[in-house]
Parts: C-alpha cells; sequence; structure tokens
C-alpha cells in the first residue's frame, strides 16, 4: 500500500486548514479577476471591504469551466497577448488578454458562486447550492467510529490538492480467496472539498501477499456535495459564510448512514467481496495475454506507462484470471507518484472482475496487437 502520512499528521493538517479557511458568496458579476507578471489574483467584494486572493490551479479550472472557455484556448492565452482598455479617466492601458476576456464574462453572469479560500488563496469556485462536507467535521466524526472496529489500524491517509484518503483496515475480517492468498476487510473514506469528489465510504479487500487494496466504490455510501442555494439572510449581494450554516442538518443524516454501514454492513460486504474474487479466480485470459492487457487500458483508460506494469506484473505473478489482472493494476497503483492516481487505480482494479460477461470476453479472448510497419 502506498505510503502516506500518519493519522495523527492527518489530523494536524486537517486542523490547520480548518483555521485557516474561509467560504464567500459572491455574485460572479462584482468579482474582479487580475493577471501581472506570471500571477493571477480575484478581487471578491463584500459590504465595507474586499477580499484580495491568489487562485490556486483548481479553482482556475473551476472558474475558466463556469465563464465557458475552453480550457486549452484559456491556457494559450494565459499570460500572452495583451488588449487595450480605457479607464474611466480615458486613459487608455494594456490589459492581458485573458484578464479582459475573464472580466467581461463574469459581468454577464447574473447568478452567485460560492468561493472557497484557504491561507489567502482562492481553492475553488463552486455553485451556491455546494453543501460543505469538510473534512475537519467528517473526521471528527469518523475516527471514534472506526475506533470501535476491533483491532482497527491505518494503513494509508493523505492530504491531497483536492482530496481526504482514510485507508484502515481490521484482520478480524479475514478469508482466503484462493491457497495462500489471504484478503482482510478494509474501508477507505475520501472526501473533497473543493468539488472533486463526493464523501465517500467504500469497502476494501486489502491483500496481505502483496499489500495493496481493491476499493469498490460502487457499494458502501457515498454523499453529493449538493444542497439548496444558502438563502439571503445576510441583505446582502456579497457575505462570509459562518461555520454554523456550513453543519448542516443534511451532513449530520448523511454521517449517520454511514454509521449504519460500518457498524452493521462491513461483515455482509466483505462476505460478499470474498464470493465474487473467488468467482474471478476462474474467469481465465483465454486469448493473448498482451492483447488482453491493451483492451483492459483501453477500458479503463490507463497511461502506457501503467499499461507496460499491468502487463509485467500479471506475468510475474503467474495468474491469468480476473482476479490475477485485478491484482496487476492495484499493485501498479502503488508504483504512480499521484496519490489520487494511485486511489483512482484501487479503483479501477476490481471494475475487472465485475465486468459483464461480453465485456470480460473481449478481454480474455483477445487477440495479439497488430504493430504498424514505419
Amino acid at each position: 500500500m502506498k505510503t502516506g502520512i500518519t493519522i495523527d499528521q492527518l489530523k494536524e493538517k486537517i486542523k490547520d486548514q480548518k483555521e485557516n479557511s474561509r467560504d464567500f458568496i459572491i455574485p460572479p458579476n462584482l468579482m474582479e479577476y487580475s493577471y501581472s507578471r506570471g500571477v493571477d489574483r480575484l478581487i471578491l467584494p463584500l459590504k465595507n471591504s474586499e477580499i484580495d486572493t491568489g487562485i490556486l490551479p483548481i479553482a482556475r479550472e473551476q472558474l475558466v469551466d463556469y465563464i465557458g472557455v475552453p480550457r486549452n484556448f484559456f491556457n494559450s492565452i494565459y499570460g500572452a497577448g495583451e488588449a487595450i482598455s480605457t479607464e474611466d479617466s480615458g486613459t487608455l492601458r494594456r490589459v492581458p488578454l485573458a484578464e479582459t476576456m475573464v472580466n467581461a464574462l463574469l459581468a454577464a453572469k447574473e447568478d452567485k458562486r460560492m468561493v472557497r479560500t484557504i491561507y489567502g488563496d482562492s481553492r475553488a469556485i463552486l455553485s451556491d447550492r455546494y453543501k460543505c462536507l469538510d473534512n475537519f467535521d467528517i473526521l471528527s466524526f469518523i475516527l471514534p467510529l472506526l475506533g470501535e472496529i476491533p483491532d482497527v489500524r491505518f494503513e494509508s491517509t493523505q492530504l491531497t490538492e483536492s482530496k481526504m484518503y482514510i485507508r484502515a483496515v481490521t484482520p478480524r475480517l479475514e478469508a482466503d480467496v484462493a491457497v495462500g492468498d489471504t484478503v482482510q476487510a478494509g474501508l477507505i473514506i475520501s472526501n473533497s472539498e473543493i468539488g472533486r469528489g463526493s464523501l465517500s465510504v467504500s469497502p476494501m479487500l486489502y491483500r496481505l501477499s502483496c499489500l495493496n487494496g481493491a476499493v469498490f466504490n460502487t457499494l458502501g455510501s457515498r454523499a453529493r456535495h449538493v444542497g439548496v442555494q444558502f438563502a439571503d439572510i445576510h441583505g446582502e449581494d456579497s457575505y462570509e459564510i459562518s461555520s454554523n450554516e456550513t453543519m448542516m442538518t443534511a451532513m449530520r443524516l448523511t454521517l449517520l448512514k454511514i454509521r449504519d454501514f460500518v457498524r452493521n454492513g462491513l461483515e455482509t460486504v466483505f462476505n460478499e467481496l470474498v464470493g465474487q474474487a473467488r468467482d474471478a479466480t476462474e474467469r481465465k485470459i483465454e486469448g493473448d495475454v498482451v492483447g488482453a492487457v491493451e483492451v483492459t487500458a483501453d477500458l479503463f483508460g490507463l497511461t502506457v506507462d501503467e499499461k507496460s506494469s499491468v502487463l509485467h506484473n500479471l506475468i510475474t505473478d503467474h495468474d491469468l484470471s480476473a482476479w490475477g489482472l485485478t491484482n496487476a493494476i492495484t499493485k501498479t497503483a502503488q508504483q504512480v507518484e499521484s496519490y489520487d492516481r494511485y486511489n483512482l487505480l484501487e479503483e479501477t482494479g476490481p471494475k475487472v472482475f465485475q465486468l459483464s460477461g461480453e465485456q470480460w470476453r473481449a478481454i480474455s479472448r483477445a487477440k495479439t496487437p497488430k504493430i504498424g510497419r514505419n
């Protein structure tokens, strides 16, 4: 399993982020975007002041998507080229094209957006219907709950630019998929505060022979960050959201559903997944191994390097089955640099043995890829 940070380090990081985060509801036509010498900023107007923030990469992407500009086009003019703008005084000045375009499109908007900031930078620009399920509140609820699981251990935790991850395993639920191939029950909790994914609690099969996990994100419990619009109880166009407003009743109901799954559903789901894994050992690759990996890579969007790693793992592990292909993918996950990508590959692996019969046949009976001549 990929090394992350300790649970204590995770708690400290999330506490620090909580103390240095602010959220605002702002009409976009009152925002002001600026660009100068390789740095862009977003000015957020409030009733008696304004907040001048930097813009982090994900927030920039969300801003560009919101105003309806293709990212490739924006990137091509970002920091390049100038337009002529007339000041109120009549003075002409040169303005970066990106600044001119963004401000013109923002001025035409008539809705409101939630802007989430951290350490003085805009980190997310979202719908004002976005429901804030924040890591600090989730952690405060989930850690005592996980502590109820006998002998639970935290195998890997991480806080990336976009998500929080917690991987917990218990040896109290253990079974053999095949002789000498033992798995234990685990859970992965993930959440994004900035619109990059739902709050999710998914079961995991933790394989002891190679310490990688197969994450089943179609099971477990999931909550989207979508709620009702913030009521304009402030009587102002722009205002800061208090922490009490972000911890809504809907969040508490969501966490209660998660509690029920952890307390009452984990053993049932674990037994079900072990049964599926055992069935997967009987689904063999009948055709060309290289062709099978090629079809798998196309189906799940693996990179060239990931495809090569999967092929290597599949051959060296001597298990040409759906279960073997699953483990070849999750083993590859440990070799990628990005923790977000690592998590995605651990979710991809078990999708192999949950494919329909037709989809599996396309993999298992694949032929050797034809290599074109130069």
